[in-house]
């Protein structure tokens, strides 16, 4: 999603990862996108976080958190 050419915009990125994540678009927050460099290369750093809702009759869970973060490079 962020690697193909032509190099997409962060508001690109953001809305196919949202369209891509089945199941997850009421419980997911939009993806935060912070670009960044290392050795000449551009690179983006995509956090993803997710906050599911467990509803099980006799048994009380606690409210959870999952968070994820992917590097991926861009092209030149």
């Amino acid at each position: 999603m962020a690697t193909l050419f032509p190099r997409r915009k962060n508001t690109q990125i953001s809305t196919a990862i949202r369209a891509n994540s089945f199941g997850l678009g009421s419980v997911m927050t939009a993806p935060t996108i912070t670009p960044g460099a290392a050795n000449d290369q551009d690179f983006v750093d995509i956090t993803v976080t997710v906050d599911p809702q467990f509803d099980l009759f006799f048994i009380e869970v606690e409210p959870i958190t999952l968070s994820e973060t992917r590097r991926v490079y861009r092209p030149a």
